[in-house]
């Protein structure tokens, strides 16, 4: 009897301490989408040393402009910079296929399906030109509610700094964040 009472106690207790650890370890819940706008504006309005005031107004007005933004990029259905989902990385080398799945390659391309190829690579272009567009109307449109509240040096710097976050946070772009490779000239 005394056996069974200790290994019962021995068993709670080692559960106990596992739940404690399981507590202690746990991540902490990632931000909203919401809250990343929300501090992104802040961090842009800090950027900019804007005044209280100025500031707030700035905050409302960058947070419906990215709410704006990320709604064109989720009715498109694809990340800032990925037009090209389908093309290799950085043009990397195609591995040869191996031998056991060589059986299920298409035969080879018919007229038909090279028609249907550059049909959709229209349609895809067209794609990325609409959403462009629809980027640039939006631009266009907060530029206006922005100048009510920024100077025009501001208003520069502001684009600047919105520009660079895009570029940094664009994990299909070229090149990332590596110098340019210069080609040296024969003399």
């Amino acid at each position: 009897m005394r056996k069974v009472i200790l290994t019962a106690l021995m068993i709670c207790l080692s559960v106990s301490a596992t739940l404690a650890d399981a507590q202690e370890n746990q991540k902490p819940a990632r931000p909203t989408p919401e809250q990343m706008m929300q501090y992104r504006a802040q961090s842009v309005a800090a950027d900019l040393s804007l005044d209280d005031k100025t500031s707030e107004k700035f905050v409302k007005i960058y947070v419906e402009y990215l709410t704006a933004k990320r709604a064109i990029w989720s009715e498109s259905g694809k990340k800032p910079g990925n037009f090209h989902p389908q093309t290799p990385k950085n043009n990397a080398v195609q591995k040869p296929v191996p031998a056991s799945r060589q059986h299920k390659l298409p035969p080879v391309m018919t007229d038909e399906s090279a028609a249907k190829s550059i049909d959709m690579n229209f349609e895809r272009r067209q794609n990325k030109i609409n959403m462009e567009q629809k980027l640039l109307d939006l631009d266009k449109e907060y530029k206006e509610k922005f100048e009510k509240v920024l100077n025009p040096k501001q208003l520069k710097k502001m684009y600047g700094i919105d520009n660079h976050q895009n570029h940094q946070g664009n994990k299909h772009g070229h090149n990332q964040g590596k110098q340019p490779v210069r080609r040296q000239t024969a003399r």
